[in-house]
């Protein structure tokens, strides 16, 4: 009797691997090798040797014929034993099975996304260790298998988000699922994510669920995005205000591309009238009020240039810089280079070379005042702005770098 079996594994698309394997391995080992080669997990094979479904507890030698030492044995890859497993009794099996079905790479998703929605109800409401890490795997799993914007399966996340009580852990990875599966601007989407975010402003809740509550809200909102954030600068840790600030800007700048597009759309439109062709196709969405939201987004930044935390003052600044020119703004900012905070200081004069206005004598005085400690990070800023504003032609900088010069 041969030591070993040569096996030939084949697809039913073609040739996959080949391996030896001791002859009195169970069958069972051998799906743990081709799960390992070929990233099928073992309870999602099948293996067919000539007529034979192969059984776990049987040996591989069981199916060889006498006297032989290679085999050839056809992988089909079945959900049948994970679907059984979703009604186990454990959850633990339940879990494995779900991570099992999200692993499988399958022609019908169809049937997976419909076995997942059926499931999500099952699991229990009374958040033990076990349910949260089911949950999780329910959710990676729809997410996964699901084509953005199936209603199947938002419709199933958003039913399980509220089945989940007030469990917090359960709550976000419902809200992170919703996120990837919904298209932006879905009104029912988002007026759920706005509801199921608020529990996490509620209390002492941790900051980790707070962060992702309000990257949801960025994911799922375009036009009201600013409208919806907004309050969220009340919170009382700065650090969350920090990250709010952060989805205004990106938020704004999406909205400013999106104002781009929206305004080439127009220009196309023009053309094919000019042109004589039918425009209808062509017309170009509402614009977007961008100039209020703006203002709005700027007002409420500039508040947090008083706040008594340093990154968050830090914060304010980077945001003013990339998306204010307001003469009030650029006053506040002045104050900020006598901050006793050397980080503080040094983003006040990188916010001011951008947001700046041309021959502002103010300006250019602060900076000068910031170049007594020339050897510093801030002076060494400082004396980069006024040059590059000299060379960009401001009349004021350029008076004083001449000064500086003979001085």
């Amino acid at each position: 009797m041969a030591e070993t079996v040569h096996v030939m594994l084949l697809a039913p698309s073609g040739p996959l691997s080949e391996f030896d394997v001791p002859a009195s391995c169970l069958v069972s080992a051998v799906k743990d090798i081709v799960a390992q080669k070929h990233n099928v997990p073992a309870m999602c094979q099948k293996l067919l040797g000539g007529a034979d479904v192969l059984e776990d507890d049987n040996r591989l030698l069981d199916y060889c014929e006498p006297g032989e030492a290679e085999m050839t044995l056809l992988l089909i890859t079945s959900l049948e034993e994970a679907f059984k497993c979703l009604s186990s009794p454990t959850a633990e099996t339940r879990t494995q099975a779900i991570r099992n079905i999200a692993g499988c790479k399958i022609a019908d998703y169809d049937a997976v996304i419909e076995a997942l929605c059926k499931h999500s109800p099952r699991i229990s409401t009374v958040y033990t260790t076990g349910a949260l890490e089911e949950n999780e795997a329910l959710m990676k799993a729809i997410v996964k298998c699901a084509t953005k914007g199936d209603s199947r399966a938002v419709k199933s996340v958003k039913e399980h988000m509220t089945n989940c009580r007030n469990a917090l852990t359960g709550k976000c990875v419902c809200l992170e699922a919703l996120c990837r599966l919904s298209e932006s601007d879905d009104l029912d989407v988002i007026r759920c994510v706005q509801q199921k975010s608020h529990f996490a402003f509620r209390g002492n809740h941790n900051k980790e669920a707070k962060v992702i509550a309000l990257d949801a809200i960025s994911k799922v909102c375009r036009e009201r995005l600013v409208e919806i954030l907004l309050p969220y600068l009340a919170d009382t840790s700065p650090e969350i205000k920090q990250k709010v600030i952060s989805f205004l800007m990106s938020g704004i700048m999406k909205l400013q591309h999106l104002s781009k597009a929206a305004a080439g759309q127009v220009m196309m439109q023009v053309a094919l009238q000019d042109d004589g062709r039918d425009s209808r196709e062509a017309a170009a969405p509402q614009p977007l009020n961008l100039l209020r939201m703006r203002e709005q987004v700027n007002q409420a930044i500039s508040k947090c240039l008083v706040d008594k935390h340093s990154g968050l003052r830090v914060a304010a600044l980077q945001a003013l810089g990339q998306n204010c020119r307001d003469k009030e703004a650029v006053a506040q900012v002045i104050t900020l280079l006598s901050d006793r905070e050397a980080d503080v200081r040094l983003a006040a004069v990188n916010a001011l070379a951008r947001m700046a206005p041309r021959n502002n004598k103010a300006v250019v005085l602060a900076l000068i005042g910031c170049l007594q400690n020339q050897c510093s990070p801030v002076g060494d800023a400082a004396l980069q702005v006024l040059r590059h504003m000299g060379q960009a032609g401001d009349k004021e900088a350029l008076k004083a770098m001449d000064k500086l010069r003979l001085e």
